[in-house]
């Protein structure tokens, strides 16, 4: 495993925005090709940030905020297309083929989903789940959790 992804295995500090940016940009060469990268916090937490940080690493040249309101962005990049779901207005019960995802993964892709326990069957079976938690002002503890049934690099 790479030493990386052990450390957020385990859980790294990061003290600042801009040390939860550089986190996201190390992580993004990181990422196998069509998974969900699900993150995992309460608000205020830091999501949106390292997905816009994570975007901008893969390429997404445009800023990348919370799609809040449309529930959905898709970003395309040379290497793979970015989805970044927003799914904290929507509950179990939501129904797949109203967002239509599997229409819109075409391979290779990432799917970045802020709020995924509220759509737990909706997920694709490739995830890698980053959990966040404030520590303080500004100050984050940031995981990373890879199921066994996920890709691991």
């Amino acid at each position: 495993m790479n030493v990386l992804l052990e450390e957020l295995a385990t859980g790294i500090y990061a003290n600042s925005v801009e040390e939860t940016t550089s986190l996201a940009e190390q992580l993004a060469p990181l990422l196998p090709e069509d998974i969900a990268l699900c993150l995992q916090g309460p608000v205020g937490s830091g999501k949106t940030s390292f997905t816009s940080a994570l975007a901008k690493a893969l390429g997404v040249q445009q800023l990348v905020t919370s799609p809040s309101y449309n529930l959905l962005s898709i970003h395309k990049t040379q290497k793979r297309t970015i989805l970044h779901l927003d799914a904290y207005r929507l509950d179990k019960q939501t129904d797949g083929n109203a967002l239509s995802l599997d229409d819109l993964m075409e391979s290779p892709w990432l799917l970045v989903v802020e709020w995924p326990e509220n759509i737990p069957n909706l997920l694709p079976p490739q995830q890698w789940w980053i959990r966040f938690k404030i520590s303080g002002i500004n100050k984050r503890i940031i995981g990373l959790e890879i199921p066994e049934n996920s890709n691991e690099i």
